[in-house]
C-alpha cells in the first residue's frame, strides 16, 4: 500500500528533496547519515545506523544526478 502511494505521488525514482520530504528533515541531514555509512562500509564495518546502510543501497547515480528507488525506500519505511 505504501509502495503503490509513493510510486504514484514521485514515480520509479525520488530527488533528494522528496527524501527529506517524506523524512521529514534537511536532505542536508540524511547526505550526512549516507556519507558516514559510506566510510563505515569502504573500512569494511557495518553501518553502526543500518537505516542509512539501507538507503545507501536504494541510491542511484544517473550521470551527475543522484536519485533513490522508490520500491526500496517505501520497503525500508516499511520495515522501521
Amino acid at each position: 500500500m505504501m509502495t503503490q502511494r509513493l510510486l504514484d505521488k514521485y514515480g520509479p525514482v525520488m530527488k533528494p528533496a522528496h527524501l527529506g520530504e517524506i523524512f521529514h528533515r534537511k536532505y542536508g541531514g540524511i547526505r550526512y547519515g549516507l556519507e558516514k555509512a559510506k566510510r563505515e562500509m569502504d573500512m569494511g564495518r557495518d553501518p553502526t545506523d543500518r537505516f542509512y546502510g539501507k538507503l545507501l543501497r536504494a541510491k542511484r547515480r544517473y550521470g551527475k544526478n543522484v536519485y533513490f528507488e522508490t520500491k526500496a525506500v517505501a520497503e525500508l519505511l516499511a520495515s522501521t
